[in-house]
């Protein structure tokens, strides 16, 4: 699914992640909602559906009420920020974003860290802080270039250069 939606397939998304999230709230389990949450959360977002997208958080959040759950936490805090960044609340979405990457760090899924940074990075941008974002984002290209994860930091280099910041070229 969040392949899909890189390539801009929103309705192909959505189908995807339905039948896992319909699992998950018929048997109200949200353990399982940990990875499939987020990306089911950016299809929502994107298709303009901020109801279901309030809806699932709501359900998510209740679930995890006085449960120690550190990965479903950190997946909530993500899924909390993409509704707050399809309000349209960049300084807010940047916050959220930066204490999703750091729940996430500390489980450490370093990889959903750097994807939560890099948002963080975005929402910043929005917000007109270009300074403290660029650095975020800079960070961010650097630590998912060293992880393997080319496609993201190429994706986070194409950003940086538009803001006129040197990236080496792979």
């Amino acid at each position: 699914a969040r392949l899909q939606l890189a390539r801009g397939s929103v309705e192909e998304a959505l189908e995807t992640t339905e039948p896992g999230i319909g699992t998950i709230a018929a048997t109200g389990n949200w353990l399982w909602a940990t990875d499939i949450a987020p990306v089911r959360m950016d299809a929502l977002a994107r298709a303009g559906e901020v109801d279901r997208a309030e809806a699932l958080v709501r359900q998510f959040s209740a679930w995890l009420a006085g449960r120690e759950a550190p990965a479903p936490a950190a997946s909530l805090a993500t899924c909390q920020a993409i509704l707050t960044e399809g309000r349209g609340e960049p300084r807010r979405t940047a916050s959220l974003f930066a204490r999703a990457a750091r729940a996430w760090a500390a489980l450490p899924r370093p990889y959903e860290a750097l994807l939560n940074a890099e948002r963080q990075g975005r929402a910043l941008l929005a917000a007109g802080e270009a300074a403290e974002a660029l650095v975020v984002l800079a960070e961010a290209q650097q630590r998912l270039f060293d992880l393997g994860a080319r496609w993201d930091a190429d994706r986070v280099a194409r950003v940086l250069r538009t803001h006129d910041v040197e990236v080496t070229r792979t």
